[in-house]
């Protein structure tokens, strides 16, 4: 009588506290943390000096690559079949390698721009990279469940 999928009528903010939308909140997290222990904390103050270099690899090696990854165009682009999606292995490759295409572009960018090529500057276009690319993705993942 009825199908697999059950139609629910989702409003963005339930959406954006379901179990679908954990991944933007873990994304927003670690780049709020990472900014906290990056910018809060300056000289070697112990367990914080590599939880700032755990969460600063994460930040530019991985995060970037994820949320440009998320975008319903790519993760279309990279499964060969409609109904096969990546497995994790190959979402943490590409991810990692369109990280350093994105980060070596942004990083590039900014060299030839007005702007210094500093630790704040970088910081801040990687930011804003990963957050308006998650943001995308989620809205686009709720227009998609929504039809």
């Amino acid at each position: 009588m009825f199908d697999n999928k059950t139609v629910q009528s989702y409003t963005f903010t339930s959406y954006l506290k379901s179990r679908q939308a954990i991944w933007y909140w873990l994304v927003i997290a670690i780049e709020l943390l990472t900014l906290t222990l990056t910018f809060s904390f300056s000289g070697s103050i112990g367990a914080l000096l590599y939880a700032r270099n755990v969460f600063g690899i994460v930040f530019v090696l991985f995060l970037p690559g994820y949320a440009f990854m998320r975008t319903p165009l790519l993760n279309n682009l990279f499964s060969r079949k409609p109904e096969r999606s990546l497995a994790w292995i190959e979402k943490l490759a590409f991810s990692i390698a369109i990280s350093i295409i994105v980060v070596s572009t942004i990083t590039l960018i900014l060299y030839y721009s007005p702007l210094d090529l500093n630790q704040i500057t970088m910081f801040f276009s990687f930011f804003i990279f990963t957050t308006v690319f998650s943001t995308f993705s989620l809205v686009s993942e709720y227009r998609m469940e929504r039809s």
